[in-house]
């Protein structure tokens, strides 16, 4: 049974598992619950973190001087039970570091720790990667959020997502095993609009890659919305089921493998190699909008 802490500021509230140091409920002041509530039916997830890898592997594997490693979609970090560091009523801060079992699937040292802490308004994030082996430490990381949809009433088609700048005119095209094709498609956005319906997503994720906007708002009808603020993820994603009531907002450092890659980790795209004894700090924010 995870263990959860409850963070509470002014009128908002939020909870936190120590199973993935996932996000599990999030209430803004003034808002109703916000957060998707994992549901086996359709996603059993509520926000997980994405590390060491962010997307599918060609063939779930990777392969790392000479040998062939194992390693599921977006890593293995939601499956894991993090030591809670720090904890007040405003502020939590989580801990993993590798042990046995992570390293028959990634054979390096690590130390992650996830902190959030919340206000009236919103919630921070923080995501710090520190190295304490003598190697350079191989990683992606990113932040996959699911909120309820529709959040404030109405139809699923009354909503829309809005970035805060113009993003390219194309996007890439995914297998169905979630690899990223050579091909691209036309990206749906009207300006910096993407107005949303269940079957937008039949395709796939959306994928901004190397992202020109910094913010992206869930955007209902009567103007309230949910934001998120990326710092640190050049990558940007969009995504939902055609059944399920639910849009993810997705921060990512990398994305999937090339559908014709030769698997190498040495020559992985978005990887990032964080030299000894360096720590790397990435930060989402999630604010409420009011109507």
């Amino acid at each position: 049974m995870a263990e959860i802490t409850t963070l509470a500021s002014e009128g908002a509230s939020a909870a936190v598992a120590s199973d993935g140091a996932e996000l599990r409920s999030w209430r803004p002041r003034g808002a109703p619950e916000l957060l998707w509530h994992g549901d086996y039916g359709h996603w059993p997830f509520w926000a997980p973190v994405l590390f060491p890898i962010v997307g599918s592997l060609k063939n779930d594997r990777y392969c790392w001087r000479g040998r062939s490693y194992g390693m599921f979609r977006h890593g293995f970090t939601r499956f894991r039970t993090f030591t809670r560091a720090f904890s007040d009523a405003k502020r939590a801060a989580y801990v993993l570091e590798d042990d046995a079992a992570t390293r028959t699937e990634y054979p390096f040292a690590f130390r992650l720790t996830l902190d959030y802490e919340i206000d009236a308004a919103g919630l921070d994030v923080g995501f710090a990667v520190e190295n304490p082996g003598n190697e350079p430490l191989p990683f992606a990381i990113g932040f996959h959020p699911a909120f309820h949809w529709p959040f404030a009433g109405g139809a699923r088609e009354d909503y829309c997502v809005e970035f805060d700048r113009e993003e390219a005119a194309e996007v890439p095209e995914l297998t169905t095993a979630g690899l990223v094709k050579r091909s691209v498609r036309p990206s749906p956005l009207s300006g910096r609009r993407l107005d949303l319906k269940p079957d937008l997503f039949a395709g796939g994720a959306f994928v901004f890659a190397c992202a020109r906007s910094r913010e992206m708002a869930f955007t209902a009808k009567d103007g309230s919305a949910i934001v998120i603020a990326a710092d640190g993820f050049p990558h940007l994603a969009v995504w939902s089921k055609a059944t399920a009531p639910f849009l993810s907002l997705e921060t990512w450092t990398a994305y999937s493998d090339a559908e014709d890659c030769d698997g190498d980790l040495k020559t992985k795209p978005g990887m990032r190699w964080l030299p000894p004894g360096e720590t790397a700090r990435h930060r989402v924010r999630l604010a409420w909008r009011a109507p």
